[in-house]
């Protein structure tokens, strides 16, 4: 009896690790394809912005206006464009790299004490 249990409790933790295992590839490989398909879109972003940034950079000295400060605008702009360049090489990384899906904590929480219940029974 002692051996069934063992190989019950060896069997439990197979199949918890194995679970673990394939939701974790699953969450990786999708979070992988949703970065790569948004990343053409924030680069778009990015390069139109940088299109209107150097509209407002050509229009200085042609308006001359206190309440339109092209420069500050142009700056304002050249930040934005850093910020959506920044966003997609950080999604571009952030595809690449495998990481732990949410909640897998909790997940291994209940795999213990799946496991424990299941000894404490048996046992």
């Amino acid at each position: 009896m002692a051996r069934n249990s063992r190989d019950l409790l060896a069997l439990y933790d197979e199949i918890s690790s194995g679970v673990n295992e394939e939701v974790n590839f699953k969450y990786n490989n999708i979070r992988s394809a949703v970065l790569q398909e948004l990343k053409p879109f924030v680069q778009f972003v990015a390069n139109n912005i940088r299109g209107i940034q150097q509209d407002v950079t050509s229009l200085t000295g042609i308006i001359d206006c206190a309440e339109f400060d092209t420069e500050q605008i142009s700056q304002y702009l050249i930040a934005v464009i850093s910020e959506c360049q920044n966003l997609a090489s950080w999604m571009e990384t952030t595809a690449s790299t495998r990481v732990s899906y949410p909640m897998k904590d909790t997940v291994d929480v209940y795999i213990v004490s799946g496991r424990d219940m299941l000894q404490v029974n048996i046992f």
